[in-house]
């Protein structure tokens, strides 16, 4: 395992067991795997499309496949049960080679998993296979059974269009938040009705049911490419597009608030300077810049499902000034009604970035954008890199690939072919960013995951005053959970709260037995595995009463406001930031919780940013050590420690 440092995370709290709070260290470590490779194949594997199961932690994976001579061009599909350390699949769809006569296989790779837990693979077949016998379309097949055995092809839609580029999502919400929940959709361009202007369309199927009929939801003769959809808490669909009308692109925007069956007016929610030309539509190629490969400038789009910032939109994207090629974001918080400025989320030093991919955590709100990158002064070296937010405004840049590649056309496509995307998802503190390249002289793929919020200490305490400490910096709002294996041996641990300046929350261990620390935001608790002090073997012989501790007392505080005098007797002061400060805090006001050093609440007010210092009565509060928390209108949480003493 890797640990990667990471300066200038901003300073969060996050609450223990009792609401007991931790400040967190401006220093993040973040650990990610060794590569692990999908699929060892003589097959060139490129534009992977990636889905989680997000009750079972099931990944899929669908990518395009070219075979050595003689050649044949196509999909294959691979899937893990393991958390992605071990893979099954092949270089082929499920059922290809079958005699049922449905199996069509062009390019564009595209997966989706519902709130069921059924499975999708999509594939398109363009009019330009008529030549082979194969009708245009788009056609999917399903597993109930996490990939096990697959059903033959139905069509989603076709023939009789000009197809490229369909992509599928699954509402993944639960029935009781959506209305639509495992409804399947896909949106795709088509030049059918007007081949100089390819118009985006889309339909859906809900469970148990067939396709809808497609409609067009892009403005009439106004081209566009690289359609990419999303689901939001509720069920809304929200789709966007590169729109190539007028002189420069801009991001096309539309949404669905039922379940996909009727959509609004689409908008140009942005204008932005992209990096291809509208050779097909957004593909530069090949370009000398990129090393003679086509790349494209299309979004990338996903929705914030966590208690973070509900049903924030955010779309990543390929634009350019002064000749260097950057990924940016940007995000809705009214449904694509209005959009964030844009925020560089690549490496600064960076001569090239391209094919973003984004994805954001449904239990912790945490963004993560992956893309690659020419990370060297000169030549086309390329590195996989995810940019991470914890906030969905800072950026960290993460490189993911232990191996760098040079950026070269894949073998057996048309020239400069290296794919469209990326893929990328995340799910209870972790992120799993997958990618192809050429680090062995064939194009396969790879992942490695990425875990964001880990606990770390020792595996046996037999003595007081082990500490474990947090890597990274908590979201506002976390709880670090301290409990027992197993109720056959609860009786041997006591959960007893520390005090003093070393604060913290443990377990007391008097017999044998597995005590375990996990993290839980907004009631779910994170995918990495737990914490766990191993004590079933009694390491430490009978009797041992050892005291494991989560300490707060070598973390900083947050700078950002301060309290006096301390120690308080009648009235404590708290000072917040100027308007030339550098706090995170731009807004209004503030809600400040006070709590006792055993995480008791005492108190809650609002202050205001516009009055700098202001008093809070404390002369009813007992003597001993406080904590007081501003929550500013972001959620963003911020602490100091005070002592009161009459």
């Amino acid at each position: 395992m890797k640990n990667h440092v990471l300066f200038g995370v901003p300073l969060w709290g996050g609450a223990l067991l009792g609401l007991a709070t931790l400040a967190h260290p401006a220093v993040a470590q973040v650990s990610d795997t060794p590569d692990i490779q999908v699929l060892s194949s003589s097959s060139q594997q490129t534009e992977p499309y990636l889905s989680i199961n997000l009750a079972t932690g099931y990944l899929l994976i669908s990518a395009n496949t070219a075979t050595p001579p003689p050649i044949r061009l196509q999909q294959g599909y691979y899937y893990s049960n393991d958390d992605g350390n071990t893979w099954s699949g092949q270089d082929l769809l499920p059922n290809n080679g079958s005699t049922n006569g449905s199996q069509y296989v062009g390019n564009s790779p595209s997966t989706a998993i519902g709130a069921d837990g059924q499975a999708y693979i999509g594939t398109e077949t363009p009019l330009t296979y008529a030549s082979h016998g194969y009708p245009d379309g788009y056609f999917v097949q399903s597993s109930s059974n996490n990939g096990a055995t697959w059903s033959n092809q139905v069509v989603g839609a076709g023939p009789g269009e000009y197809w490229m580029h369909p992509r599928l999502t699954a509402d993944n919400n639960s029935p009781s938040t959506s209305n639509y929940s495992s409804r399947l959709y896909c949106t795709w361009y088509s030049a059918f009705q007007q081949p100089s202007a390819p118009t985006i369309v889309f339909n859906y199927r809900a469970p148990g049911q067939s396709f809808s009929s497609p409609q067009y939801i892009s403005n009439y003769y106004e081209p566009g490419d690289g359609a990419t959809v999303a689901t939001g808490i509720n069920g809304e669909v929200f789709v966007a597009w590169a729109s190539y009308a007028g002189s420069s692109p801009s991001i096309g925007f539309n949404k669905s608030l039922d379940g996909g069956v009727t959509f609004g007016t689409a908008a140009q929610a942005f204008a932005y300077t992209g990096i291809g030309t509208n050779w097909s539509y957004g593909t530069v190629g090949p370009s000398a810049t990129f090393g003679n490969t086509a790349v494209n400038d299309y979004p990338s789009i996903a929705v914030d499902k966590s208690c973070r910032h509900p049903n924030r939109i955010y779309i990543a994207f390929a634009t350019r000034a002064s000749g260097k090629a950057t990924i940016d974001v940007r995000y809705s918080d009214n449904n694509g009604t209005s959009w964030s400025s844009a925020t560089t989320v690549s490496l600064a030093a960076g001569r090239q970035s391209w094919h973003p991919t984004i994805a954001v955590d449904d239990v912790t709100g945490d963004v993560s954008v992956i893309y690659s990158c020419f990370d060297t002064a000169s030549g086309f070296v390329t590195n996989t890199y995810v940019a991470h937010s914890a906030d969905g405004t800072s950026y960290q840049n993460i490189k993911v690939s232990d191996v760098s590649h040079i950026n070269r056309g894949v073998p057996y496509y048309q020239a400069g072919y290296i794919g469209a995307h990326s893929a990328i998802v995340a799910h209870g503190g972790k992120a799993y960013p997958v990618w192809s390249d050429n680090r062995t002289g064939t194009w396969q793929l790879y992942l490695s995951k990425l875990n964001y919020y880990q606990i770390a200490g020792p595996t046996v305490v037999c003595t007081d005053g082990a500490t474990f400490s947090i890597t990274s910096a908590l979201p506002a709002g976390a709880t670090v959970n301290w409990g027992v294996q197993g109720s056959d041996i609860a009786s041997n641990f006591n959960v007893y709260q520390g005090t003093g300046p070393t604060f913290y929350t443990s377990s007391r261990l008097n017999g044998p037995g597995v005590i375990n620390a996990s993290i839980s935001i907004c009631g779910k608790t994170l995918v990495p595995s737990p914490l766990k002090v191993n004590t079933t073997n009694y390491p430490c012989g009978a009797g041992t009463d050892a005291r494991p501790v989560l300490s707060a007392s070598a973390l900083p505080t947050t700078p950002y406001f301060s309290v006096y005098p301390n120690p308080a007797s009648d009235a404590l002061w708290v000072q917040l930031p100027t308007a030339e400060s550098s706090s995170p805090a731009e807004t209004e006001s503030q809600a400040a919780r006070i709590y006792k050093n055993n995480g008791q609440l005492v108190r809650q007010l609002t202050l205001s940013n516009n009055q700098p210092a202001q008093k809070i009565d404390v002369d009813n509060l007992a003597s001993g050590l406080y904590y007081i928390l501003l929550t500013d209108t972001k959620g963003v949480t911020n602490r100091r420690v005070f002592v009161v003493q009459h």
